[in-house]
């Protein structure tokens, strides 16, 4: 079998992205979820501490330019496709402060096609070349699974994703504002709240929230 350091290579791309921290965009949630993570701005009483309940509007940030011909859909689908599970993580509004603390459990879905696996020498989908993804990826700090479907391998990826933050906020109507970044709507609905994410917390898009 020929050696396959490209796939590594990929895999470190698409995972160093999911850990990158974001600047923000323009949105008040994940744009690719469409209206599903639109907040209707209401504002509200934010102080005090939030356990993050919910990530499904947050993504990895990053681009899928790889630099492999042949694998930028691979890298683009998997950061799409990413699940994160809050993990008990927390957002306290204080005093015109704000912290996030925890680690959240991210998860990629990467297919790797014939066209990316052979775009540097590789061999094409087979149970040993797909064993080999598996192990580039755990080699490169990343627990995986990876499977042969015909005709690409198939991996679920893990990692642990550090969202702590902190810095300055403040309130103007309806629209929270982390540090120097533009505002977004926010929503307080009782003890439950939708909010953005702080760009500095290596996410993009908002999370819910509830009072502790």
């Amino acid at each position: 079998m020929r050696e396959m350091t490209w796939v590594l290579f990929t895999a470190v791309v698409v995972a160093d992205a999911a850990l990158t921290a974001c600047g923000g965009g323009s949105s008040s949630g994940d744009s690719s979820s469409g209206g599903a993570c639109t907040i209707a701005g209401c504002g509200g009483d934010l102080e005090g501490t939030w356990e993050i309940t919910s990530m499904t509007c947050a993504k990895p940030p990053g681009n899928s330019m790889t630099g492999v011909s042949g694998c930028d859909a691979v890298a683009g689908e998997a950061l799409a496709g990413a699940t994160i599970d809050p993990n008990g993580a927390t957002i306290t509004f204080s005093s015109g402060m704000y912290s996030v603390t925890g680690t959240a459990h991210s998860t990629l879905h990467e297919t790797y096609t014939n066209d990316c696996l052979t775009a540097q020498q590789g061999d094409p989908a087979s149970d040993a070349t797909c064993a080999m993804v598996q192990s580039n990826l755990a080699t490169a700090g990343f627990p995986a699974k990876c499977r042969f479907a015909a005709p690409t391998c198939v991996c679920d990826v893990t990692q642990d994703l550090g969202v702590n933050a902190s810095g300055s906020y403040r309130v103007d109507g309806t629209t929270l504002v982390y540090d120097t970044d533009k505002g977004r709507a926010f929503c307080v609905m009782g003890d439950t709240a939708q909010v953005s994410v702080p760009p500095a917390a290596s996410l993009i898009g908002s999370v819910t929230i509830s009072r502790k």
